[in-house]
């Protein structure tokens, strides 16, 4: 019985290839239909790891945005994936990469926490509890 044990908690340290910290929703006004969640992603292994989606209930539509500049404008723009280097850290963060939820079913309230999946082009998901923070009160 210890042999079994051994082995799932080594699967479990083994599986974890793509480690996520800092996750949080940002708050926005109850009249307000869209927010965003940032966190950092960090990947341990000697491949890229990529992003092809996410999910979650919080909202009718989840999607991987960017901000770009486009005719000297900043655009936020939907994108297809989110690529992150074998050994390295990508931040999602305001004015940047972003996971958007559209069309929020529910007011977002700071010190609530919501559920949050990242979709891995593998297969696999990295599911994420993040609490939704207030920006003003939190600005450096």
């Amino acid at each position: 019985m210890k042999f079994i044990i051994l082995i799932l908690v080594s699967y479990n340290i083994f599986a974890q290839n793509l480690i996520v910290s800092k996750p949080y929703i940002r708050e926005v006004p109850p009249t307000s239909k869209n927010s965003a969640a940032f966190m950092k992603l960090k990947n341990t292994t000697d491949k890229s790891i990529i992003i092809i989606g996410a999910k979650s209930d919080i909202s009718k539509a989840v999607e991987l945005h960017n901000h770009t500049l486009v005719n000297g404008m900043m655009k936020m723009r939907q994108i297809k994936e989110i690529l992150v280097p074998p050994k390295s850290i990508v931040e999602l963060k305001p004015k940047s990469l972003h996971v958007m939820f559209i069309g929020l079913k529910d007011e977002l309230r700071e010190g609530n926490s919501h559920k949050l999946s990242l979709i891995q082009k593998n297969g696999n998901e990295v599911k994420i509890i993040a609490p939704v923070k207030s920006i003003k009160r939190h600005r450096h």
